[in-house]
Order: structure tokens, then sequence, then C-alpha cells
């Protein structure tokens, strides 16, 4: 018994074609524009005429003078016909076409639709679409599935229709690997705009050639030349001379205004002078309203800039003058301080070799003032308390009085000082391993063991060190090392220990070696 799920049954509704989907309907397509544009189609130029552009006469609706939109090439298959027509005065020959398009590429790629009243063009011929046929092709015989669009066309006559530049477009198929470019459509430049001598109202890109101040065309007509020449006057003045407007289009220049490029000195400019002597060389006077800038040295003679006058030698200040630092503060200005007119004042730093026949004031002074005579001070300027008593600042705020005390005495005739009164010396921890320095004196040794490190070069000759186990661990074992720096010697020998706790050295330097004491 054969199996029921494999028994024929009559469908409802007729099915598809077998092996006809979009698979193939487009691999037909690729083949048919493979054809059409690589093996034996023939390009044409398809013209799409503009209703808005077009001229139509208002009484019949038909369009005097046809104005297409820009050129689209296509691929085609062309067959050309010679149609004989009796006239008149003898038989008459017109060229007749029948235009074969690919529908789907049209349509779907190039987003062209045919239409009656269109124009193509063949060659360097014009040809107007008078007839079309939509069905001519079926794919598969599908009626659904049109493929083809045919087109007769017969030769358009002189004026009719008025071609408009083409626009850029993007490339319409890819080119194989390997394959030839596509043939060119023969239609105008892609992207063309137009220079008109005369104005041409339905020229798009156009721009209009218009003569000027001064300026004459002479225009020979269709293919012949277009001469623009100068009519206006020549340069004016010696050369070099810098050329202005003198009135109604002419050029005027003068010998008080030059710039040299051909002779003497080359790039100079010259205002009053037609012999300038440096890059700028003006003969009068100078004004500005607003700053002047200089990059380099500055030389005044016989200058005038908003009160600062100069008569030569030496410079002469009317008014006043500061002088600015880079962060824009004054740092030194004249004739505008507080002390008057005639003074001279510094903000920020000081005048090296300044002299003054009068007064020179100022908040502080620099110096050891050892050239000052004359100087007096409101603080007690003399010694104070016994003979070799050393003098100390006492008083709090400062104001700058001095005194002595019989506590710490100098006496001269025998060199000896005395303190009576308790002494403070410097104390300096030690953990690790340390390299004493010169302002060093007790050095107190918290960790061991450790090394300290002595250079007798760097101390003066009488200076002591005292070195002391604070942490009462040192031992044979756990050693406080003291060395020498390089070939010198502490009593003769590279190094010393302190190896009990709680010991002590004390060494002083002649400035080459150390000794114990």
């Amino acid at each position: 018994m054969s199996d029921p799920k494999h028994k024929w049954n009559q469908p409802a509704a007729p099915p598809a074609p077998m092996f006809f989907g979009k698979k193939e309907r487009d691999l037909v397509k690729q083949v048919n524009d493979e054809l059409s544009e690589r093996i034996i189609g023939q390009p044409i130029a398809y013209y799409a005429i503009s209703a808005e552009e077009s001229n139509f006469n208002e009484t019949y609706g038909e369009a005097v003078e046809k104005v297409s939109l820009p050129p689209i090439r296509v691929y085609a298959f062309v067959v050309v016909e010679n149609e004989q027509t009796n006239e008149k005065f003898g038989y008459e020959y017109q060229t007749k076409l029948t235009v074969n398009f690919h529908r789907r590429r049209l349509v779907e790629d190039q987003n062209l639709y045919v239409r009656v009243g269109d124009f193509v063009q063949y060659g360097d011929e014009f040809y107007e679409i008078v007839r079309l046929y939509n069905d001519t092709r079926y794919l598969f015989g599908q009626v659904e599935h049109k493929f083809q669009v045919t087109a007769d066309c017969v030769r358009a006559r002189q004026g009719v229709f008025k071609v408009m530049p083409g626009l850029e477009r993007e490339k319409e198929f890819e080119v194989a690997s390997g394959d030839e470019t596509p043939r060119t459509a023969p239609f105008p430049p892609i992207a063309a705009s137009y220079i008109t001598v005369n104005a041409e109202a339905k020229l798009p890109n156009e721009r209009v050639l218009k003569a000027g101040t001064g300026i004459e065309f002479d225009d020979t007509g269709p293919n012949g030349n277009l001469t623009v020449s100068a009519t206006g006057l020549s340069a004016d003045g010696p050369v070099g001379s810098v050329q202005f407007n003198a009135g109604a289009g002419d050029f005027g220049g003068d010998a008080n205004l030059t710039f040299l490029t051909d002779s003497g000195p080359v790039g100079r400019l010259g205002i009053g002078t037609d012999d300038p002597t440096h890059e700028l060389t003006v003969i009068g006077d100078i004004s500005a309203s607003a700053n002047v800038l200089i990059g380099g040295d500055l030389t005044v003679k016989d200058l005038t800039v908003e009160g600062i006058a100069g008569g030569g030698s030496p410079f002469k200040v009317r008014d006043s003058i500061a002088v600015y630092n880079d962060a824009d503060q004054i740092v030194a200005s004249l004739g505008s301080s507080s002390f008057g007119d005639n003074s001279l004042s510094a903000s920020f730093g000081g005048f090296v070799n300044l002299s003054a026949s009068a007064n020179v004031s100022a908040s502080y002074f620099y110096g050891d003032a050892r050239y000052l005579t004359g100087v007096t001070a409101s603080a007690v300027n003399v010694a104070d308390g016994p003979v070799g008593s050393l003098q100390f600042r006492v008083n709090t705020p400062v104001s700058g009085e001095i005194s002595g005390s019989s506590n710490v005495l100098y006496n001269s005739a025998n060199n000896s000082l005395t303190v009576d009164a308790g002494l403070v010396h410097n104390r300096t921890t030690v953990v690790t391993t340390h390299t004493a320095s010169v302002d060093s004196y007790i050095l107190g040794v918290t960790g061991v063991p450790t090394e300290i490190l002595f250079d007798a070069t760097a101390f003066a000759g009488g200076q002591v060190l005292v070195i002391k186990d604070e942490s009462g661990a040192a031992s044979s074992a756990n050693t406080i090392t003291l060395n020498a720096s390089g070939s010198q010697t502490i009593d003769g020998e590279g190094a010393a220990y302190i190896e009990s706790p709680y010991g002590s050295v004390l060494l002083y330097s002649n400035g080459t070696n150390w000794f114990i004491y």
C-alpha cells in the first residue's frame, strides 16, 4: 500500500512556474546588461523634456521650443531605417530609428522612464520619440514581467529643442577587473559652465562677461577671437612711485612716496623722498594716535610722539616716561612720581651708577652703604655695656637698637672670650650610614651597627666633632665605624671604632686629617 502523503492532489490554484524566481530574473537582467553595455549595445544620450523650461503655446498647448533636462547615457539596441516620402517636387528620405530599451535597467538603476516627446542623440543627430511599445518582450512568457520598451523615433527638425548641459552623475555600473572602460556617450560635457558675451536666460551655470572701466572687448563673432584690452592710463611718477587714484579712473604717482624694487636699495620705502636710505625713510613729522611697537633698536632724532620730543642729542623729555616689564608692570618712571615732576623712581629693581644733584628718595636702599656720609638714625647708634661686651639686637619690634652684656666678653688684650652663660651645640641624629657635615658638632648615634664618613677637607682647622653612642648597644659585634675619607687618617689609621655601650669619641681636624683627643 502506497504512502498517502505522496499521493498527488490537484492544487486549488495553479502553482508558480518552476525555476522562475527573483534570482532567475536578476540573472537574466545581469546577462542583458552585459550584452547591451559590453558586447552589442550602442550608447545613446537620452534627453528628457523639462515641462518647466519648455515654451508652450497657450492656445494649442504644444511646445514651440522644447528644453531638455541634462542628458543621461543609456545603452540600447538601435535599428536604423530610411523612409521614403513623396513630396511635391520629388522624393525625400527621412531617417527613422527603432530603439529597444532594457526596461529594468532604465527604471531600477537609472530612474528613467521613456516618454513620447523626449529626444535621443544617436551619433551627431537628434531624434524625437513619436511612438512607444511597452509590451514587446516578456520574460519567460510571463506577461507581468516585461523587460523591453521599444520606441519609434524620427529625426528632429532644426531648433525644435534646446540641449541643457549635463550634470555629474554616479557611475552607472561597476567595471570588472581587467575590463575596458565603457564607451563614452556622444553628449555635451558633464558639469559644464558657460561664459557668454550676451545673456541667455535659459542657459544654466551662465556667467555674462562684462567690460569694466578701462576695459574693452573686440568680438569677431562665432569661431573667432574675443580680445580683451585695457584703455586706462599708464603709471605716473618716477620709478618706484606708489600709484593712487588721481580721479576719473586715472593713476597718479609722486616722488614723495616710493618703493624701490629694481634699483638702489631694493625693498625700501620712502615718504617725502625718492631715494630712501633705510627700510623706511620719512622726511617730515610722524604722528600716531595709538601705540607704536618697535621690535629692534630705536634711534631718536628730531622725533615727536605724544609728549616725548627729541631735538638731536641729548634726548629730551617733555612730560613723563614709564618703563614696563613683560608683566605690564611699571618698573621705572620719570616725572610721574609723588616726589615731584623732576624725580626718578623705580618700582621693581634698581639703577646702576645713579647720580643726582638734588635729593634721592626711596622706600628702602640696598647695599653696604660704605660710601654714604652724614647718615643719621633714630635708634641707639653707640655701643652699650662694659668694655669688650658683644653687641646684640635687644628690642622688639625692631627699631635698630643694640646693646651688650658682661655675660659675653671678649678681651682683645689676651684674645680670650668669657661666656658666663649656657652653651647650646648643634646635634645631629645618626640612625644609619651618615656623612658628617661642616655644620655638625654632636653626632648622636641611635642605631647600630653604622658607619660615619669624615672628610677633613670640608672642615676648618681646629673644628671639633663629638660622636656618642646614645643607643647603649655598641659592641664588638655592633660597632660604630668612623671612616676617614680617601687617603685621610684618624690618628694615623684609616678608621676608628666605638665598641662599648655609650662610648664616645672627640675628633678635631687640621684640614687634612683627623685626631682623637
